[in-house]
């Protein structure tokens, strides 16, 4: 097992007051939702809805945050203000391919960390 996580659940055990039960959900939550959320975001920038991308964008940065993923907030957030104050900016594209492969990282980790919570539950 790797000793370094790309994510941070501390916030969330926290939120859950270590209800193992609740955490679990919690996680099975975002690892469903987190890539419609992200793919989403790539239709939505690849038929220049620059609006729709800043919704979805602003919609997951706290979820970054709970999850300690700060990087894909960061990203996020970059998203968000370009979508607004620089919509044809060639950083949108850089950042959502940062978001997409760190995303599908992310939730494979906690996929195969969220197969052992359950083995040992």
């Amino acid at each position: 097992m790797q000793s370094y996580k790309l994510y941070d659940l501390n916030l969330i055990h926290t939120m859950t007051r270590g209800n193992s039960e609740k955490t679990r959900n919690m996680i099975r939550v975002f690892t469903e939702q987190t890539p419609q959320l992200v793919t989403k975001m790539k239709h939505a920038y690849e038929q220049k809805d620059f609006q729709m991308l800043n919704e979805v964008a602003h919609k997951m940065k706290p979820t970054m945050t709970y999850y300690g993923v700060p990087s894909l907030a960061e990203d996020l957030r970059l998203i968000e203000n370009l979508a607004v104050e620089k919509p044809g900016s060639p950083l949108i594209a850089g950042a959502l391919s940062h978001v997409e492969q760190l995303t599908k990282m992310v939730v494979h980790e906690m996929e195969n960390d969220f197969m052992e919570l359950s083995e040992t539950a």
